[in-house]
C-alpha cells in the first residue's frame, strides 16, 4: 500500500513520517529534515532512518559550503549531488519495508529529476510505501504516480 503523507508547508509531514517509523521500527528510508544553525533555518538534511546518519541535501543558493557539489537548482534551493548519492546508496539497499521517501517535491512531479527514477521503480515493485507529498502537489503525484495503486492520504 501507498501511505502519503501530505499537508502545507510546515504542517508535520516529516514529523509524522518519523514518528510512524519509530513506533513501529520496520521498514527503512531516509526523511528531509530542517537543518537549523543557531535557530536559523539553513536547508535541509537527509536522515537514513536505521541509522540516524545525516548528510547535507540542500541549501539556499549562495549559502552552499565550499565543497559543494550542486546536482539541481529549483527555486532558491541547490541540491547536493552527495545527499542524492547518500540517498541512492540507502534506498537500493532496503531489505526491508516500508520504505519511507521524504519529500516528493517540485524536482520530481514537475521535472522528473530527483527522487523521480527511485519512485517510479519502488512503485512498480509494489513494496510498502510512506511518502511526504506538500499538499499544493498532491494531485499531480498521484495522478503521475500512482496508476491505480491501493493507497491511503493522510493529512497533517
Amino acid at each position: 500500500m501507498i501511505n502519503i503523507i501530505t499537508g502545507i508547508i510546515d504542517s508535520g509531514k516529516t514529523s509524522y513520517l518519523k514518528h510512524h517509523y519509530e513506533q513501529h521500527r520496520i521498514g527503512d528510508g531516509v526523511l528531509s529534515i530542517k537543518n537549523l544553525q543557531q535557530d536559523k533555518f539553513k536547508g535541509y538534511d537527509l536522515l537514513h532512518l536505521k541509522t540516524g546518519k545525516t548528510v547535507p541535501f540542500i541549501r539556499f543558493k549562495g549559502s552552499t559550503p565550499p565543497d559543494w557539489k550542486q546536482i539541481y537548482e529549483i527555486g532558491k534551493y541547490s541540491f547536493s549531488a552527495k545527499g542524492f548519492a547518500f540517498a541512492g546508496d540507502v534506498l537500493d539497499n532496503i531489505r526491508e519495508t516500508p520504505v519511507y521517501l521524504d519529500e516528493i517535491g517540485p524536482l520530481e512531479i514537475l521535472h522528473d529529476q530527483g527522487f523521480h527514477a527511485f519512485l517510479k521503480d519502488l512503485i512498480k515493485k509494489d513494496v510498502g510505501l510512506f511518502l511526504g507529498v506538500r499538499y499544493t502537489l498532491l494531485n499531480e503525484m498521484i495522478e503521475k504516480y500512482i496508476n491505480n495503486k491501493e493507497m491511503r492520504v493522510i493529512t497533517v
